[in-house]
């Protein structure tokens, strides 16, 4: 699937630098276009992949390039007044010709981010018609009720907008005991994993990388609509492993025996994928699922998928789409699902709960 991503603030900056610096290593052109736009010019300097002209420095005569301060309003105001700068770097790429949907992501507690991904979403569903989604990356609860509220609000204008929200939950993730940058590189990683399989899913390259069952950018388009999450796991083989199973495949014959390590191994991985996802979410509630088997192909196993996706259809209730992506040179077997269709989550519920309780409070003292 071939995405152009915009990253709102410096949450989303980061996040589309990873995409960008993994697309640019992946030998494939899953990324064509990545635009970091910010209203902090030290956040833009920060990046280390993303093209110098396509990072974006808006409301330079009103905050002069020092942010907003967690103002929500003031990000979108900013936002709206140079959205003709975003219009024109989108314009110059010429990305439309080559990609199959845009996501704009944003940390959306932070002012910029929460206040200028609606806006810039709004602006990508009235001159394009390729999808738009959104990657909202939820503030953990010791950041405050202003960036709560920032998220609130920024939900329900992304909601109201794009075709559907991903959403990544810092309170879940965030590693107590820990200095916060490395706290939130841990984040960040952990995010942008599951979308290098996704994204390079159905990009195949050669006869070798043709799955039993291809997946491919209109599955996911099929999937994903309102609420999603995410998640991935893996299982990586240590290099004497690599070298054992090698000497194995060229004197010893496969026997049934042997086959049945990779179905239960499928099985396993797809499981704590559903254990670890971005956010938590009622899974009976989910409308759609996709999952993606990728790995070596020995290790690509039909009845490992094939059960896999009958315990997801168990679980879920739901239209499950399932397939496998064979990856020659891989050291590692992994599996990614997502978990679309959800109306709300627990997490925006109890982030939303909390505001309007704040809300009532000030009313009553205002009473």
């Amino acid at each position: 699937m071939r995405l152009a991503i915009i990253g709102v603030g410096q949450a989303g900056g980061r996040v589309a630098d990873l995409l960008t610096n993994f697309s640019i290593w992946s030998g494939h052109e899953i990324v064509p276009m990545s635009l970091a736009v910010n209203t902090a010019k030290s956040d833009l300097m920060g990046l280390k992949t993303i093209p110098t002209k396509n990072r974006v420095l808006v409301g330079k005569t009103t905050v002069k390039g020092h942010g907003v301060g967690l103002d929500n309003e003031l990000g979108s105001k900013i936002v709206k007044d140079d959205i003709h700068i975003i219009r024109r770097a989108l314009a110059e790429s010429e990305v439309h010709h080559r990609i199959d949907a845009f996501m704009v992501i944003a940390g959306i507690g932070g002012g910029t981010g929460s206040g200028g991904a609606p806006v810039i979403a709004t602006e990508l569903k009235e001159f394009y018609d390729e999808p738009v989604y959104a990657l909202a990356i939820l503030p953990t609860d010791d950041e405050g009720m202003i960036m709560a509220k920032n998220a609130v609000k920024s939900l329900q204008g992304l909601n109201e907008t794009v075709d559907s929200v991903v959403v990544f939950d810092n309170n879940m993730w965030k590693r107590e005991g820990v200095p916060i940058l490395e706290s939130y590189n841990y984040m960040n990683y952990e995010l942008t994993m599951p979308f290098r399989i996704l994204l390079e899913t159905g990009e195949v390259t050669s006869q070798k990388r043709v799955g039993m069952k291809v997946v491919d950018s209109s599955d996911i388009i099929k999937t994903l609509y309102e609420f999603t999450v995410v998640g991935h796991s893996d299982i990586r083989k240590p290099l004497g492993g690599m070298l054992k199973d090698s000497v194995k495949q060229l004197f010893v014959k496969r026997t049934s025996i042997d086959e049945l390590d990779p179905a239960l191994k499928c099985f396993s991985i797809v499981r704590t994928s559903v254990m670890r996802l971005t956010a938590d979410c009622d899974l009976k509630n989910v409308r759609k699922v996709l999952m993606i088997m990728a790995g070596p192909p020995d290790d690509l196993n039909r009845e490992g998928i094939e059960k896999s996706k009958g315990w997801l259809e168990q679980i879920t209730c739901a239209e499950v789409r399932a397939g496998d992506y064979p990856m020659p040179y891989s050291i590692g077997l992994s599996g990614t699902v997502l978990l679309s269709g959800l109306s709300s989550l627990p997490r925006i519920k109890a982030i939303t709960d909390k505001v309007t309780e704040e809300q009532k409070i000030k009313e009553s003292i205002a009473n």
